[in-house]
C-alpha cells in the first residue's frame, strides 16, 4: 500500500486552499494510497463540515511536522511515497519518494530561494493554484505546474436561467471577515452599496448580503463593518452560516460582488490580492453573475463582458451593474459562458488530467 502524508501549517483555517489540498489527497486515495495528516489533533469533523469534503476512514493523524527535528523528519518521511506540503516559508530535507509543495499564496517571503533552500528543495515539484500565482512564483525563482481546484456544479439546482429584470437586486459577497492578508474588503462593498442606492434611487429596494467566516480575533473588525453599514436595512450580515444556508443564498443571488485586492499594487504585493477566486467560481455555478475588482487571479476567471464583469472603480461597477441589469440576453450569455469555463477548467476530469500530467 502506497502512502501520502499531508502537512499544511494552516490546516485549521479550513479555507479554499485547504479544500484544494484535500482534493489532491483524494486524487491519491483514488489511486490506492493511504492518507496520513500531520496535525496535533483530529480535526476531521471540522474539515468535513467547513470544506464539504468526505475524508477516508480510517485516517492516521500524527503530530505537526514542525515539532520534529531534522533527523526525526528524515526517519518519518522515508516511509512515505508522497509528501504534500504547504509552506510557511520554512524548508527541510525530505526523504519522501516525492515531495510536492502546494503554493496557495504568492508571497515572496514564503519562497525565498536561498542557495540552502534550493539544496533542500532539489527534486521537489510545485503546484500553483492559478496562472497569477504561477507567474509570481516564476518571479521568485520557482517553476510550478497549475492545478485548478474542482468546483462542483450544484446537483439540485434548477436550470441556470434566471434573467434579472426590475430594480430590486439581490447582491451577495462571500469571504472571511478579516482585515489582514488578502482581505475581502467588505468595507469597500458597504461604502459602494450605500453610494449606489443613493445615486440610483430606483435601486433603493436592492439588498446586499455579506457572508463569511468569523473568528473571535476578527470580531472588532466585524463590529466596525456593522457600524459602517449604519444599520442600513438592506445590508445583511451572515457570519459562520451552514453550507445549506450558503447554498440557498447563492441560489437566490442575482449578482456576486468581489472587492479583494482593492487599491493594491499587485506587482509589489501579489499576496494581498485574490490569488484565484473560488467564491466567484462558486457563484457562477449557481448562475449568480460575478462583478469583481480586476486584480490578481480574477481576470483569469472573470472575463469582462463574457463570464461576468470586472471593474477598477466604484463608478465603473455601478455603470456596468445598471447596464447588465437591463440586458437579460447578456445575462443569459454570461451564465452560459460561466458554465463552459467551469466544465472546461474546473471539472473533476480537468483536475485529474492536471495531476496525471504532474
Amino acid at each position: 500500500m502506497k502512502k501520502i502524508i499531508l502537512w499544511n501549517p494552516y490546516l485549521d483555517t479550513c479555507g479554499g486552499g485547504e479544500r484544494h489540498m484535500i482534493q489532491i489527497c483524494q486524487y491519491y486515495l483514488s489511486k490506492g494510497y493511504e492518507l496520513t495528516i500531520s496535525w496535533d489533533k483530529d480535526i476531521s469533523k471540522d474539515l468535513e463540515r467547513k470544506l464539504r469534503l468526505h475524508l477516508p476512514t480510517p485516517l492516521t493523524w500524527i503530530p505537526k511536522l514542525s515539532t520534529y527535528n531534522m533527523l526525526q523528519k528524515l526517519k518519518l518521511l522515508k516511509d512515505f511515497d508522497v509528501l504534500l506540503y504547504a509552506t510557511d516559508g520554512s524548508y527541510f530535507l525530505s526523504s519522501a519518494k516525492q515531495t510536492i509543495c502546494f503554493a496557495m499564496v504568492p508571497n515572496r517571503r514564503l519562497y525565498h530561494m536561498t542557495p540552502l533552500n534550493r539544496i533542500k528543495t532539489r527534486g521537489w515539484k510545485w503546484i500553483a493554484n492559478s496562472r497569477f500565482t504561477q507567474m509570481n512564483l516564476k518571479r521568485f525563482g520557482v517553476t510550478s505546474h497549475i492545478v485548478y481546484p474542482i468546483i462542483e456544479l450544484p446537483t439540485d439546482c434548477l436550470p441556470i436561467s434566471k434573467p434579472v429584470v426590475g430594480t430590486s437586486l439581490t447582491l451577495i459577497s462571500v469571504g472571511r471577515f478579516f482585515r489582514h492578508l488578502h482581505s475581502k474588503r467588505h468595507d469597500v462593498a458597504i461604502a459602494w452599496f450605500v453610494q449606489f442606492v443613493e445615486t440610483y434611487p430606483q435601486y433603493a429596494g436592492s439588498k446586499l448580503i455579506l457572508v463569511g467566516g468569523l473568528k473571535q480575533e476578527d470580531k472588532k473588525y466585524y463590529d466596525s463593518l456593522k457600524k459602517l453599514a449604519l444599520e442600513h436595512p438592506h445590508i445583511v450580515f451572515k457570519p459562520n452560516i451552514s453550507y445549506e444556508e450558503l447554498h440557498h443564498i447563492y441560489r437566490s443571488g442575482d449578482f456576486y460582488l468581489h472587492f479583494a485586492g482593492w487599491g493594491i499594487n499587485e506587482m509589489s504585493h501579489p499576496e494581498r490580492t485574490e490569488h484565484l477566486g473560488i467564491t466567484p467560481l462558486e457563484a457562477m455555478s449557481y448562475g449568480c453573475i460575478p462583478l469583481c475588482y480586476a486584480s490578481g487571479g480574477i481576470p483569469e476567471i472573470v472575463k469582462d463582458g463574457v463570464t461576468g464583469n470586472t471593474f477598477t472603480s466604484r463608478e465603473e461597477l455601478s455603470q456596468k451593474l445598471v447596464r447588465l441589469g437591463r440586458d437579460t440576453a447578456l445575462q443569459e450569455k454570461m451564465r452560459g459562458e460561466g458554465l463552459k469555463l467551469l466544465n472546461k477548467e474546473f471539472s473533476r476530469a480537468a483536475f485529474i488530467n492536471s495531476l496525471d500530467t504532474l
